[in-house]
């Protein structure tokens, strides 16, 4: 009788213990499974995440790039103007596509610096349209290779508040598609004609060559 008790009890504890190891293994079997999938899906969401911003990083530079724009400008004319409407002027002391306006100067009239190629819009020259090196290693935008910028004064844009300004050692004027400016040619009073930057508040031609 003990020995048949002995017999049994060892069959039980061998059954309880394979069904553990049953059980054990049917557990870790899916969750080993589960573990590679997840895995799986972590690594594909850093690949559609590293695409997503790939693509959006692209469109973002391209969304940042300067557009020279023209616009028409109430008792002036048709101009040249940045990606917000902002009417940009050229100086006379600038030549050869060196420009001659920095610190307070620059404070006054902000030169139109990009840190990618700018974008010529409808109706500008793509031509005409180039950057040139400041003091500071910035790029700043030119057009018919005279370096572009705006007017501390002007608060919105359609305004041309500085155009015919004289100061820094030269004389500001807005600059049209044609890309001259300061070419001596007679101007037509205040308000001058916006087109070829040749005018002035004096209404006479500035005589600067280029």
């Amino acid at each position: 009788m003990m020995t048949h008790r002995i017999q049994a009890g060892i069959l039980v504890a061998t059954l309880v213990a394979g069904a553990t190891l049953l059980t054990a293994a049917q557990v870790a079997a899916p969750l080993a499974g589960a573990s590679t999938h997840g895995t799986g899906k972590v690594g594909a969401a850093k690949k559609d995440g590293a695409k997503h911003r790939a693509a959006h990083g692209s469109r973002n530079a391209a969304s940042t790039a300067m557009t020279v724009k023209i616009a028409k400008v109430a008792g002036v004319g048709t101009v040249l103007v940045n990606s917000g409407g902002q009417t940009l002027y050229v100086f006379s002391k600038d030549h050869h596509a060196t420009s001659k306006c920095s610190g307070a100067c620059a404070t006054s009239w902000p030169p139109l610096v990009v840190s990618h190629k700018p974008v010529a819009g409808t109706g500008v020259d793509k031509a005409l349209l180039g950057t040139v090196r400041r003091a500071g290693h910035k790029l700043q935008v030119t057009y018919g290779h005279w370096p572009l910028y705006t007017f501390a004064g002007d608060s919105s844009p359609g305004q041309a508040h500085g155009k015919g300004i004289t100061g820094f050692g030269g004389t500001w004027t807005t600059i049209g598609v044609s890309g001259s400016a300061f070419t001596g040619s007679t101007g037509s009073g205040a308000s001058g004609t916006g087109t070829t930057g040749t005018t002035g508040s004096s209404g006479g031609g500035y005589g600067y060559g280029y």
